[in-house]
């Protein structure tokens, strides 16, 4: 095994900023020592990282997640495992090409190499393409866990916004498999023409003459008793208010970067529709050992087969990262960034 170097590069952020262009602007490439693992961790020689929607709300600073900077960004990645701390199970990772996700309280995946824990480390397939396994954390785990919402709601049928985004099609994949109907809400026409194209049947443009009457007749006969959203703001609650009885919206996201409105107290009382929030970190925390396990299994497959794949339109090299994180920050439908240190 290749002999770990003493320094190796991260890309640093100094400070928070609301201006996304500066805050990525001003991260700068640092040259120090190599982390080193203690007992339930792993250090991890990174072969790729994703870029995210929410590292880039991390980098703003309005992230649910703050950390003490400097700091290195990046929720997840994928690398071989180098070394471990001295507990058996960290022992039995060294060697293995790992997904992972970062520490809440340590240093992201947006470098060379990362120490996080050994439980957010899954074991993954040694031909599965860096690219792909760059973002095997954050989308397709979201994405397993709205289902098992849906699934433990009874729901028939569900609405996804931000349907054109490379999670909401990992959702659609799953949801086909279950039998599940998927009703698409999107913001743009070419989204509704994509989705078309992709052989999706039930499409809406959210800012389309007639959307929420038409999504109301739709979600009443499918059934649609759960909503995914990514987007928050006055849509939540307008696409809230057009579902049947004892609906819930899953809020994942706040894209729009606004709060909830549009929900009616009529609807919360009388309807008893319901809003919760989802955050990864919290489902994998409490999924347990053999749940991760059956969801990579289920997870690497459909990758394998292609039934499930994330959409690259760059990949950079840590010296070039700060652009390739500003082209996904403006363009982020075109598919993920991936940087390869």
């Amino acid at each position: 095994m290749t002999k770990t170097p003493k320094k190796s590069k991260y890309l640093v952020l100094e400070h928070y900023q609301l201006d996304m262009q500066k805050a990525i602007e001003s991260m700068i490439i640092v040259e120090r020592e190599t982390a080193k693992p203690t007992s339930g961790q792993v250090l991890i020689k990174i072969e790729s990282a994703a870029v995210n929607p929410s590292d880039l709300t991390f980098i703003q600073g309005i992230y649910g997640i703050k950390k003490a900077v400097p700091t290195v960004p990046g929720f997840e990645g994928s690398g071989i495992v180098v070394s471990a701390g001295e507990d058996t199970v960290s022992q039995s990772f060294i060697g293995k090409r790992v997904a992972f996700a970062a520490n809440n309280d340590g240093d992201g995946s947006w470098a060379e190499y990362i120490v996080t824990n050994t439980k957010s480390c899954i074991p993954i397939m040694v031909d599965l393409p860096k690219e792909q396994a760059a973002g095997m954390i954050v989308n397709p785990y979201t994405a397993v866990g709205l289902m098992e919402q849906a699934e433990a709601h009874g729901s028939k049928a569900i609405i996804l916004s931000a349907a054109a985004s490379q999670l909401a099609g990992m959702v659609r994949s799953l949801a086909k498999d279950k039998g599940i109907t998927v009703i698409n809400v999107v913001r743009r026409e070419e989204q509704v023409a994509q989705l078309k194209a992709a052989g999706e049947m039930y499409i809406f443009n959210s800012n389309a003459n007639g959307f929420a009457s038409k999504l109301r007749k739709l979600a009443k006969k499918l059934e649609a008793t759960s909503f995914f959203d990514a987007v928050s703001g006055e849509l939540t609650g307008l696409i809230l208010s057009a579902m049947p009885e004892m609906s819930q919206a899953v809020v994942y996201g706040a894209l729009t970067g606004e709060n909830i409105s549009n929900v009616a107290a009529r609807d919360i009382i009388f309807m008893q529709k319901s809003i919760q929030g989802f955050i990864l970190g919290k489902w994998i925390a409490s999924a347990g050992i053999e749940k991760m396990q059956q969801a990579s299994m289920l997870l690497q497959t459909a990758f394998a087969k292609g039934q499930m794949t994330a959409e690259i339109q760059k990949t950079v090299t840590l010296e070039d990262a700060k652009s390739g994180i500003l082209q996904y920050a403006q363009n982020m439908s075109d598919g993920k960034v991936v940087i390869l240190p």
